[in-house]
């Protein structure tokens, strides 16, 4: 299965070995050591999002033209882009799958505002739809950022309203059942795909998820099952019977984007339910209690410290 599974770091240090850096591999030791860097041509086999945005950032103060071919066409690549132009870099491309970098000396310090976070604001409207309420979210969503991830929510019932810098996100009735299949973007974005396999399991009907970016993305269905959901996957494919009611119980988010799925299947199951390994959610979703709780959710952060024996 392409993308970024076990092969995630191969986008980033074959690209720099291309632009001439020293790399060696030692077992799951990488080494990397810059040295007469040069423009090269370089192709990605999946338009790796970090990858590119990793390989344009070498090669804007690398001598002479690199060109990327099957660049990623996220919008934060596009950011990324964005920023290093306002510092100097000569960047054309960007957006069309054939980015070009012309090296330059240096770059100079600017001010720059960063787009809003997509993912975290996805979590956000999905968190709205899996509750049955409504939210409001202020200068952190533009719905054009969404893609496809939009259009499925509308198709579950879920209202998105855009109005300029806000958009207002509600679930007036049931949630129906959904088809997804993830991809790069501008496909369906497969770190949604772990919060929205949560918000299938309250869907009125099966709803069949099939994953084709990350190879270990299915971490959640297990947790998901602990809690009462009734999900079954088959190679790239996962069906979530919808509709059963789920039950609190201890699971463990495995990862960042599991540990966030099973904080909106936690909102909706009976009981208390426990994410231990809670801190991988930090990495994408800041002050997620504080956030979560003042739209109404009961929710609490305990740190757990073992003793040494």
């Amino acid at each position: 299965m392409p993308g970024a599974g076990r092969s995630a770091l191969d986008f980033h240090y074959r690209g720099f070995a291309r632009l001439g850096a020293r790399v060696e591999e030692d077992g799951a030791t990488i080494r990397m050591k810059g040295g007469d860097l040069r423009g090269a041509e370089l192709y990605l086999d999946t338009p790796s999002h970090s990858g590119t945005e990793n390989l344009v950032m070498a090669a804007v103060v690398t001598p002479g033209r690199t060109v990327i071919e099957n660049a990623a066409l996220e919008p934060e690549v596009l950011d990324v882009v964005g920023l290093l132009t306002a510092m100097g870099a000569r960047i054309g491309g960007a957006g069309t799958g054939r980015i070009t970098v012309d090296g330059v000396d240096e770059l100079r310090a600017v001010e720059y505002t960063v787009m809003p976070d997509r993912i975290d604001a996805g979590v956000l409207a999905m968190a709205a739809a899996i509750t049955g309420g409504a939210i409001t979210l202020v200068g952190g969503a533009v719905l054009d950022h969404f893609g496809v991830a939009a259009h499925k929510l509308r198709q579950m019932g879920v209202e998105l309203q855009p109005a300029g810098a806000v958009t207002t996100v509600a679930r007036r009735g049931d949630l129906n059942p959904i088809n997804i299949v993830t991809d790069p973007h501008p496909g369906f974005a497969t770190d949604l795909q772990p919060p929205l396999m949560a918000l299938a399991t309250q869907a009125s009907g099966t709803s069949y998820v099939r994953e084709r970016v990350h190879d270990a993305r299915y971490s959640l269905v297990g947790e998901l099952v602990k809690l009462g959901a009734e999900v079954a996957v088959d190679a790239d494919l996962a069906v979530v019977h919808g509709g059963r009611p789920l039950r609190g119980a201890e699971v463990v988010a495995h990862d960042l984007r599991t540990g966030i799925g099973l904080v909106l299947a936690g909102l909706v199951a009976g009981g208390e339910t426990v994410v231990t390994n809670g801190a991988m959610i930090d990495r994408g979703h800041a002050d997620l209690v504080g956030r979560f709780t003042a739209i109404g959710a009961d929710i609490r952060r305990e740190e757990v410290y073992q003793r040494s024996r």
